[in-house]
């Protein structure tokens, strides 16, 4: 007679981190108020505008420095024609430059790309301009957030379970460091599972783990064609211990110290190849999702362009488990309402704390009502 499988248990926690937990993360060490400035994370909305942006002080006003002209001539002067920006075609005026969503103009370089025929020169054009902006984004996220952890979101984590697990949507490293700073149980599964080879989605379906289900500015890619690591994603570290900017780079089997981050830019036609460890990661995130009690939203806000997203979220009334709250780590704006209930079938109620000074109940499964 054969055994029933038990159902494990379902009183767990998954914690989701949109671009928000990054920006108002309160980042730690902080060695000066230069470092205090370079530390602040640019919203997806504003992004060059904030990007742009090199902090103030008493005496002086806000001060601004076109670092993609600097470093990327051609992609800053595409987006400057492209976004129409005339004041910007004869000098900088980071006023111009509010407003400029980076998810549009990724979408814009990827549908360039995609007009053209193969090797044309306009085909080329786009190419390059799209893998010089990721190579420039990828760069100055890591060193905003090389190294940094976050007090706000170690509170949370010490009063998770070790089956509750994070689900991140961010490049950078913060809760990587942060996570490594708990030691917590979540932390080791991340560690197995960037290492796991060959990736089982069953072997971890029950563990907490860190799924980063855009990529990461740690996961790092070896360029040599003669390389055994070639094509394949590392996590950064040695042992235990999470490598740093200047050091994650280097491929440990042959020495190549150009490694490139595996970055899925955010744009409306990213595309998750089957059987690649991105895709594992989503499948992953979709079986956890029946044994969740409690859905945690800190910094997300539901992008609409994002359908991956969409997608995952849209499947909590596929299953039989036991959800019963989703929260949010602040009052949601009356959009972010709107997109919760589109796309979970939430009723709102009131914020009220839920026993920490960064957790608010934002909405609640009709069921409940």
């Amino acid at each position: 007679m054969s055994k029933t499988k038990q159902r494990p248990p379902d009183n767990r926690t998954l914690l989701v981190l949109g671009a928000g937990a990054s920006i108002g993360a309160a980042k730690y060490p902080i060695e000066s108020s230069w470092r205090q400035a370079i530390a602040n994370m640019p919203s997806g909305e504003n992004f060059f505008h904030d990007m742009f942006f090199q902090g103030k002080t008493h005496t002086h006003a806000n001060r601004y420095l076109n670092v993609l002209g600097l470093t990327s001539e051609g992609v800053n002067d595409l987006i400057v024609r492209a976004w129409a920006m005339k004041n910007n075609m004869e000098h900088f005026d980071p006023d111009e430059w509010r407003q400029i969503n980076i998810e549009e103009v990724f979408t814009f370089l990827d549908i360039g790309e995609g007009m053209y025929p193969q090797g044309t020169q306009y085909q080329r054009a786009f190419r390059i301009c799209r893998r010089e902006l990721q190579e420039f984004v990828t760069s100055f996220l890591a060193m905003k957030s090389d190294g940094l952890h976050c007090e706000h979101l170690m509170d949370i984590i010490f009063r998770l379970q070790p089956t509750d697990s994070i689900v991140s949507f961010n490049w950078d490293t913060i809760a990587d460091f942060t996570l490594q700073r708990v030691d917590c149980a979540s932390y080791g599964g991340y560690l197995d599972l960037m290492m796991a080879e060959p990736l089982q989605v069953s072997d971890f379906v029950h563990r907490g783990v860190l799924l980063k289900l855009h990529g990461s500015l740690n996961w790092i890619i070896c360029p040599n064609s003669q390389c055994r690591l070639h094509g394949k994603i590392r996590l950064a570290a040695e042992g235990r211990t999470l490598l740093r900017f200047m050091t994650m780079h280097a491929c440990p089997a042959c020495g190549n110290n150009r490694g490139r981050p595996f970055t899925v830019p955010p744009t409306s036609q990213k595309l998750i190849r089957r059987g690649s460890i991105l895709h594992k990661l989503w499948l992953l995130a979709r079986e956890q999702l029946q044994y969740c009690r409690r859905i945690v939203f800190i910094g997300y806000s539901f992008p609409t362009t994002d359908f991956y997203s969409e997608w995952l979220f849209r499947q909590i009334y596929f299953m039989e488990g036991s959800l019963r709250r989703l929260l949010s780590s602040t009052q949601p704006s009356r959009r972010l309402r709107a997109q919760l209930q589109s796309v979970t079938r939430v009723c709102s109620e009131a914020a009220r704390s839920t026993g920490s000074r960064h957790w608010r109940v934002s909405a609640r499964r009709d069921s409940d009502s």
